[in-house]
Formats: C-alpha cells, sequence, structure tokens
C-alpha cells in the first residue's frame, strides 16, 4: 500500500500523533492515465488543443506561458505526470481529516486531478465520515458548459461512474 507515516511529535504536553501521507497506486496511476490520455492510456506526444481549447500534453498537462512543448517522449510525458500529480495529493492529504482506504484515496485524487479541486459538499460529507454521500457526489461532476448552459458530458458521465465505482467497490477497471 503506498503510503508514508510521519510520526509527529508536540513537546508540549507531549502529544504523539502519527501523520499518514497516502500516495496514488500504481493502479491508480494505470486508471488515471487511460482518463487522460489517448485511448488505450497512451500518452499525447504532441501538443493539442483540449475540448476547451486549452493547450495540452501528455496525460493532461496543460502548457504554461512558460513551457515551449510542442512534442515529448514517452518518457518525459511520465515525468510530467508524475510532477502534475504530487500537488493534488497533497490537496487530498490535507483536507481529507478522516480515514480512507487506498480505493477511496485513489479515486478522489483521480477527481481532483480533473476538477482541479475536491468539491466542496463531497469534502464535507467525507469529512463527516459520510462515505456513501461522499460517493454519490462523483455523479454530480459530469457536465460541460456549452452554449452557456451546463450540459451531461458522457465522457465525463462514464469517468465519474468508473471514479464512484473504485471509490466504493475497489474497482480498478478501465476499458482498454
Amino acid at each position: 500500500m503506498p503510503m508514508l507515516f510521519v510520526l509527529v511529535v508536540l513537546w508540549a504536553g507531549i502529544n504523539l500523533s502519527i501523520e499518514v501521507i497516502m500516495k496514488l497506486s500504481k493502479d491508480a496511476i494505470t486508471m488515471l492515465k487511460y482518463w487522460e490520455g489517448l485511448p488505450g492510456g497512451r500518452p499525447a506526444l504532441l501538443k493539442y488543443n483540449d475540448s476547451a481549447g486549452i493547450p495540452t500534453i501528455g496525460f493532461g498537462h496543460v502548457i504554461k506561458p512558460n513551457e515551449e512543448y510542442t512534442s515529448i517522449t514517452d518518457g518525459t510525458a511520465e515525468a510530467i505526470l508524475l510532477k502534475d500529480l504530487s500537488p493534488t495529493e497533497r490537496m487530498v492529504n490535507t483536507k481529507v481529516t478522516v480515514h480512507m482506504n487506498q480505493n477511496e484515496y485513489d479515486a478522489l485524487v483521480i477527481f481532483a486531478f480533473n476538477t482541479d479541486c475536491i468539491g466542496a459538499t463531497m469534502l464535507e460529507l467525507l469529512n463527516k465520515e459520510d462515505y456513501k454521500g461522499c460517493a454519490e457526489e462523483f455523479k454530480r461532476w459530469n457536465k460541460i458548459t456549452v452554449n452557456g448552459k451546463k450540459v451531461v458530458c458522457q465522457g465525463l458521465n462514464n469517468r465519474r461512474t468508473a471514479e464512484y465505482r473504485l471509490f466504493t467497490l475497489g474497482e480498478y477497471n478501465v476499458p482498454l
């Protein structure tokens, strides 16, 4: 199980606590590559504009103004993905205050990587140990804005269903 344990000792009152810092599992990285990459979970080795017109490369990496990527290798795509994952893992580890199983953590990181946040209601329910309510929130994040209106996107619907099933059932299945 990819976790890092950090022992924290507070001298005043000798309060011992153990902080669990979780990391995304290999199975979850495979799943993330499927959703963020090209068919078969392969990286986009050439720069392209995503559905919102944003310059992107690799596994969903948004090209920043100071980056000059036009083409990359598989190895570079992998390195960029791991670097991009770090702030998302840190966000989940910091904001979630209750115990999570590896599959729950993995689902939340995959979701947050895509949305760049943890939904406020989702987080509130999870931190109240309402795991079922939290899981149901995945299904609400399946819309895109088209001509100023929110419409269901089948691709997001499929992704959220997979994240929900990972969170609730521990299924790391991707249709490769």
